[in-house]
């Protein structure tokens, strides 16, 4: 069965807890840039956002990157990010 991740933006506080735990849960390491979940904050507004990847079938973020480190798994049909190649721009 997939899971699928189900966030309730009116809930968040924009402490940016979700992306250390999402890291560290995939990752093994405590580093929010390697997160699944991305906070966009508008401070002066009051407004959190949390945000996941949509693997998008034209993937904007693939054809902007700099170091080819984000592609997509064609047999999954999911956009990778490969962490060894990223420079988290």
């Amino acid at each position: 069965m997939e899971r699928i991740l189900i966030i309730d933006h009116e809930k968040c506080t924009g402490c940016r807890l979700c992306e250390l735990v999402c890291s560290v849960k995939h990752t093994r390491v405590s580093n929010p840039s390697k997160s699944r979940i991305s906070v966009m904050k508008w401070d002066m507004e009051g407004f959190y956002l949390p945000m996941v990847c949509q693997h998008c079938q034209d993937a904007p973020c693939m054809a902007v990157c700099p170091k080819d480190a984000i592609s997509r798994d064609e047999e999954l049909n999911r956009v990778m990010v490969d962490y060894d190649l990223c420079i988290g721009c």
